[in-house]
């Protein structure tokens, strides 16, 4: 008696493993997953460099704001909105990275179980193949780019609340 269906099988294949016939339908199929996987990850390395570069900005800006006079309390207000829109960016990307990440998971879990029904395997193995050799995935250290970031911000937040204190 063959094992039950996992959720992502009786979800892709709803009338059952497609037979021999039907390959070629489930291989185009298949392309069509690699192909949306793909442009998911072009459109997160846009994301990242739309992030990188506003970061860049604002960084700058409280650099270039925190060079003027530090004793006004115009640039500690400066300084803390700068690194607040910062923070609040971070968080943003943060979460859009963890979503990518998980959509990304659930595309390769569709393709792993299209390539149950073909004659090879080359995600599978590849992926089998990345973890003996301890593989971490690089939406892990990915997430920790925002996070520093919005440390960054943390002071900024800190030193301009400060600045606040003495100005006034």
């Amino acid at each position: 008696m063959p094992a039950p269906p996992t959720s992502v099988e009786a979800d892709l294949f709803p009338t059952g493993t497609p037979a021999v016939t039907d390959v070629g339908i489930v291989m185009e199929q298949y392309k069509l997953m690699l192909q949306t996987t793909e442009s998911l990850q072009a459109r997160r390395q846009s994301l990242h460099t739309f992030f990188m570069s506003i970061n860049s900005v604002l960084l700058a800006a409280i650099g270039v704001i925190g060079k003027e006079s530090l004793d006004t309390p115009a640039v500690a207000i400066g300084v803390f909105l700068l690194g607040l829109t910062g923070a609040v960016m971070s968080w943003s990307w943060r979460q859009q990275l963890v979503s990518y990440g998980d959509v990304s998971a659930c595309k390769w879990k569709v393709i792993s179980q299209i390539e149950e029904t073909l004659p090879s395997r080359p995600f599978c193995a590849e992926y089998q193949a990345l973890k003996r050799k301890d593989y971490k995935s690089f939406t892990e250290a990915e997430r920790k780019i925002p996070e520093y970031f919005a440390l960054l911000y943390l002071i900024s937040i800190i030193v301009g609340v400060l600045l606040a204190a003495e100005a006034i």
